[in-house]
């Protein structure tokens, strides 16, 4: 992305995206995930604490990954309309 598509795509993203979700089924969705993870750490031995972290890190990179596509090809397809 260029600095003025970053620019802007960081301004939603703080701003417009954060109020968006504040929806009752997106807490539910949070506190499902939450309590899943709390289960995941419960079932590791100790020795293997870290794992359901690294997941959760994996899984997040790639949504703020497929997030910016996203936007870029919305960006892309205002453009062309």
């Amino acid at each position: 992305m260029n600095d003025i598509l970053s620019a802007i795509y960081r301004n939603l993203l703080e701003s417009r995206f954060s109020a968006s979700l504040s929806c009752p089924d997106y807490r539910r969705a949070i506190i499902r995930v939450e309590q899943c993870m709390d289960e995941l750490r419960q079932a590791l031995p100790a020795e293997e604490q870290e794992l359901p972290e690294q997941f959760w890190d994996a899984c997040s990179d790639l949504q703020l990954h497929e997030m910016e596509v996203m936007f870029q090809v919305t960006w892309t397809a205002a453009r062309e309309i």
